[in-house]
């Protein structure tokens, strides 16, 4: 037998590639040392390492904490808003979970989650994290359909809280009494790789504490927070004639809806956090059943380092959201793909899911239209090289499949159309309005140029986008912004390799949709987050597979050894810069004292002072609505301080005073 053919026979069945046709582990040896050098560099160089740890701004003193510790039992202070921004969202998370569930059972047809699991296909914590994603599009629809009735009442949503608190208790019950944690074949080891997930989870739990401030951002205080507190005011979901975006999709939105009904802010930065926490345990549940615990643990770490990750997870933005249910979307596919290659009876299935993905993707925020674009061009190629195969009429059935495909982007984005067309005679408006033949409603209802994008910029964008994203040398506007990658991004894009013919064909081939998405997405703009389930998918799930590829030669233990020091060495740079370490050690606390959590919002000396606080931006926006006339009612989107109050337009470029 030849050495080629033994190695094929030692190739387990969760080897994603046959024999490749050139060394990949040899570009990743290259990638690692090179990364490693320049993570070295990085750190060394850095003018992080020399700043000393800063001080917390609110000090846990005793007379504060005793003072908060009182206004708790009265219920009130920041302890129990805290508290109450916690149950908000537990409350939701057992309602997403338990309604995904039912959806994804009857779609895919798992008979039974609990006594058969292989019947699942998937991973247990796939299964989790999908059931509460859709779960939380369900309730956003159920939401969009209430507002259309006028029917946003605090009543209701304190009784959905104490129903979903109720729901979360008899769960915790039932896992208790199950005993799952006595069973006898059960026992946990301190490996290496158990320990480092067990410190990844750590980090991202604090997260959910630096989530409960508002984040200075010029969109969370103009639309995110700004269009949520509109609609509780009215009372309904409604536009306003002043704000373009309330004519979007707003999938995000309409869940910060509930936890403003609620009274609390926090649960709608928390909400936030849980999509970014559920999206962790996705790709680690993937990664660890297609690859290896390994392969998932330096994905997942080198991309929670990453400056992208950290900013999405704290950042009450509808950017993160989008960006995952593409990237689930495309993990649909992948399974589709499989299937209709060996015509499996579920192929039909997953092909509608991918479909209801892309279509709930869209409905948190446009941005993620290129990206559906070209992924639906991919599919459309792939069934016409691959159908022919177990099919006899073949352009039937390609036919079929790709309206079912189509079936499901619009049965989940279908509600937004229609209501778009209802109000201004274009399904997304104010976009090809000339399409459609439908006018602008207000001339102010424009949309501006957008000054970065790589159709402007040409191949200066490309070396900035490039250069940027590894920050060895940020520059341009967005240059100094925390929304790039960061160095480990040189070694990360060796995902890309997936493209290439060792890897399986419906790998190679949604991979492919993913890297057009990404060149397509940078045409409309080179700001990362608005490109983050192409960036997420190939530098994180991409780079997973090939670490897994690699790991099946003679010089594993070399490249293991490289990463688990690029992972460390990355862990030093995230907490040499002083600006998480303050951030996080203030958010603590906080916690701690008992401090109102969106007071750190206001205490950094980096921040700008001439933003209006989430307070003042609902104080302003009650005085001038419930006191001026209906059809003069505005809404006010957390404008500088000294421009008073304005009438905020597209993108908020145009002003005027009122």
């Amino acid at each position: 037998m030849k050495t080629t053919d033994r190695k094929k026979a030692k190739l387990t069945e969760k080897d994603l590639r046959g024999q490749p046709l050139w060394r990949i582990d040899i570009l990743v040896l290259s990638l690692l040392l090179a990364t490693s050098i320049i993570l070295s560099l990085f750190l060394l160089n850095n003018p992080w390492c020399s700043q000393p740890r800063t001080k917390p701004d609110f000090p846990p003193g005793k007379e504060f904490v005793m003072f908060n510790l009182k206004q708790f039992l009265q219920g009130g202070g920041g302890y129990a808003k805290t508290t109450w921004g916690y149950m908000i969202f537990l409350s939701m998370s057992a309602w997403f979970y338990l309604t995904g569930k039912w959806f994804f059972t009857k779609l895919l047809n798992f008979r039974s989650i609990i006594n058969r699991n292989a019947e699942l296909e998937i991973s247990k914590l796939e299964f989790i994290a999908c059931s509460w994603f859709l779960g939380s599009w369900i309730f956003s629809m159920v939401f969009f359909g209430l507002g259309i009735f006028g029917l946003y009442k605090k009543s209701m949503v304190y009784l959905m809280t104490g129903a979903g608190t109720v729901i979360l208790m008899r769960g915790v019950f039932n896992w208790i009494k199950a005993k799952t944690w006595q069973d006898p074949s059960f026992k946990f080891r301190f490996e290496p790789i158990t320990l480092g997930i067990a410190a990844l989870s750590i980090l991202v739990l604090g997260w959910s504490i630096l989530c409960v401030y508002p984040v200075i951002y010029w969109d969370t205080l103009m639309i995110n927070l700004s269009l949520p507190n509109y609609y509780v005011s009215e009372g309904r979901f409604t536009p306003n004639p002043f704000h373009v975006y309330s004519y979007f999709s707003q999938n995000a939105e309409l869940l910060s809806v509930w936890t403003l009904l609620a009274g609390s802010r926090e649960a709608a930065y928390l909400i936030v956090w849980g999509f970014f926490a559920m999206l962790l345990i996705f790709i680690y549940g993937w990664l660890q059943r297609t690859a290896s615990k390994f392969a998932a643990f330096c994905a997942l770490s080198l991309f929670v380092l990453s400056d992208h990750g950290s900013w999405l997870g704290t950042s009450i933005k509808n950017d993160l959201q989008a960006g995952v249910f593409l990237i689930l979307q495309w993990w649909a596919l992948t399974i589709s793909f499989n299937k209709i290659i060996n015509n499996d009876w579920d192929k039909v299935n997953w092909l509608f899911l991918a479909g209801i993905f892309c279509g709930i993707a869209l409905g948190f925020k446009l941005t993620a239209a290129p990206s559906a674009l070209v992924t639906f061009i991919g599919v459309v190629l792939f069934l016409t090289a691959n159908l022919s195969a177990g099919f006899k009429n073949t352009a039937t059935s390609r036919f079929r499949l790709i309206l079912i495909y189509s079936g499901g982007i619009f049965f989940s984005w279908g509600p937004w159309l229609i209501r778009s067309f209802i109000i201004t005679g274009n399904p997304i408006y104010p976009f090809l309005g000339k399409l459609f033949g439908a006018k602008l409603l207000y001339p102010w209802l424009t949309h501006p140029l957008v000054k970065y994008r790589l159709y402007d910029l040409g191949l200066a964008g490309v070396n900035e986008y490039i250069r940027n994203m590894t920050q060895i040398n940020p520059l341009g506007h967005f240059g100094q912004s925390k929304i790039w990658w960061g160095p480990s991004a040189l070694l990360c894009a060796s995902g890309i390799v997936c493209i290439f013919k060792p890897f399986k064909t419906e790998l190679r081939w949604v991979i492919g949709c993913v890297l057009g998405s990404w060149i397509f997405s940078l045409l409309f703009a080179i700001k990362p987050m608005t490109h983050s389930g192409p960036i997420i998918f190939i530098l994180c799930v991409g780079f997973g597979f090939v670490v897994h590829s690699c790991l099946q030669w003679k010089s594993k233990n070399l490249i293991k050894l490289l990463l688990c020091f690029v992972v460390t060495i990355d862990f030093l740079r995230y907490w040499s810069n002083t600006e998480h370490k303050q951030l996080m050690i203030s958010s603590l606390a906080m916690a701690v004292s008992g401090a109102l959590p969106w007071q750190l919002a206001f205490s950094m000396p980096t921040d700008p002072p001439e933003y209006a606080s989430v307070d003042e931006m609902d104080w302003m926006h009650y005085l001038v609505n419930k006191y001026s006339l209906k059809e003069d009612k505005v809404l006010f989107v957390g404008s500088f301080r000294p421009l008073g109050i304005h009438r905020k337009h597209y993108f908020g470029l145009s002003l005027n005073k009122q």
